[in-house]
């Protein structure tokens, strides 16, 4: 990742956060034996705007690394990115909430051995399409929805979570993301909003993933969520 690109990002969102009101920063991890996902972002309401409630902005650091079966190879990814969107949050009511984003990101991935089917082989600039919701049926359950796009090289994510409790959450997630040259599915019990202290929450997963046919491997994850005031 060009550094000067990655520096211009990092200014951008440090300058916008010193107008803002309260951001957060999310930091996380997802690993198998042969696969991981690791995120470090960073979401800041815009001047005159607040968490949840008007226009916010969206800076997003990740990489990822998987393995996925063509029909006469193992093809092993390896992917790092910096993305970041603009984007509108707000509620209808009490019970229900919405978000959508729209940006663009850098993303290089390299695939060994190559396979020429694969849009997303290389170094690109690709716009992407976020959305979330949330319905709250009352104060103990949750059902949540978050999804998004990057549509010059077809690739997708999407995440269900149904949710249990007033404070601490547990519940199931559903996982699907992918290419049309790989699908990975996932499920996993999950457990989130755990105060640490200092204005920190964490959140933790346990789950079974599968990519393109092969077999179903086990999976751990962790977040930290802070909150900046």
């Amino acid at each position: 990742m060009p550094k000067k690109i990655l520096l211009f990002f990092l200014f951008f969102t440090i300058s916008i956060h010193t107008k803002a009101e309260e951001s957060i920063i999310l930091f996380g991890v997802e690993k198998e034996k042969e696969a991981g996902y690791y995120y470090l972002g960073h979401i800041a309401p815009l001047q005159n705007s607040k968490l949840g409630a008007g226009y916010v902005q969206r800076f997003w650091l990740d990489y990822n690394n998987f393995n996925y079966n063509l029909t006469t190879s193992n093809i092993d990814a390896k992917a790092k990115g910096v993305s970041y969107a603009l984007g509108y949050q707000n509620s209808l009511n009490n019970n229900f909430s919405y978000a959508g984003f729209i940006g663009a990101g850098i993303r290089n991935t390299d695939l060994s051995p190559n396979d020429p089917g694969n849009k997303s082989e290389g170094t690109k600039i690709n716009p992407m399409i976020i959305i979330e919701a949330e319905q709250k049926f009352n104060n103990f359950y949750k059902l949540n929805f978050n999804a998004s796009s990057e549509p010059n090289v077809e690739s997708y994510w999407s995440r269900l979570r149904f949710s249990f409790g007033e404070t601490i959450k547990v519940g199931p997630e559903f996982t699907m993301q992918g290419d049309p040259s790989y699908d990975t599915k996932k499920m996993a019990l999950f457990i989130s909003d755990i105060e640490i202290g200092n204005e920190i929450k964490m959140g933790a997963k346990i789950g079974q993933s599968k990519t393109n046919g092969s077999g179903h491997e086990a999976f751990i994850g962790i977040e930290f969520v802070k909150l900046l005031k």
